[in-house]
């Protein structure tokens, strides 16, 4: 049976939970997390038999993650990527602030909103591009996550409002 690995992280992006279904329960399995991109740093921790999550907790950095559980054989069972994005969320929730208090028909607004889309889409396509990504044939869509979610970041921190 196929073990499904179901990723979320909290709110404050500061803690990711694991979860495995159709697991074997008298298996002890290993999840690793690694921060895509950032010198190879990686977690690991278990999942005791009958347990079926697992908590990494005091991320704090943004971006790429991916997660691996293998079992006792070292075989990978799952496999998955997921994006955080709480650093751009705050830029948009500041964005939207913006937006609320100007009038509907300002140039300003209409660059706000249009920077605003652009983060949005651009977070939206790295969350969909990483959930794409079960195989070892689909890593090559690892640099388009990674290059989306970048890309949204440096609109946040950058002046766009005349177009990036």
């Amino acid at each position: 049976m196929a073990v499904l690995l179901k990723t979320s992280f909290t709110g404050d992006c500061q803690t990711l939970f694991v979860n495995l279904e159709g697991r074997e329960l008298a298996t002890t399995y290993t999840v690793f997390l690694k921060h895509v991109g950032a010198d190879g740093v990686a977690s690991e921790g278990t999942i005791p038999p009958a347990m079926n999550s697992f908590a990494f907790t005091n991320i704090s950095a943004g971006g790429l993650y991916q997660i691996e559980v293998k079992d006792p054989n070292n075989t990978v069972q799952a496999m998955n990527f997921i994006v955080s994005a709480c650093g751009v969320d705050k830029c948009l929730v500041l964005l939207t602030d913006k937006l609320l208090s100007c009038g509907c028909t300002s140039p300003a607004c209409s660059a706000i909103l249009n920077k605003a889309q652009k983060i949005m889409l651009l977070i939206k396509s790295a969350e969909s591009t990483a959930s794409r990504i079960l195989r070892q044939e689909d890593l090559v869509l690892v640099q388009d996550a990674q290059s989306q979610y970048r890309k949204a970041v440096q609109m946040c921190d950058g002046d766009c409002d005349c177009g990036c």
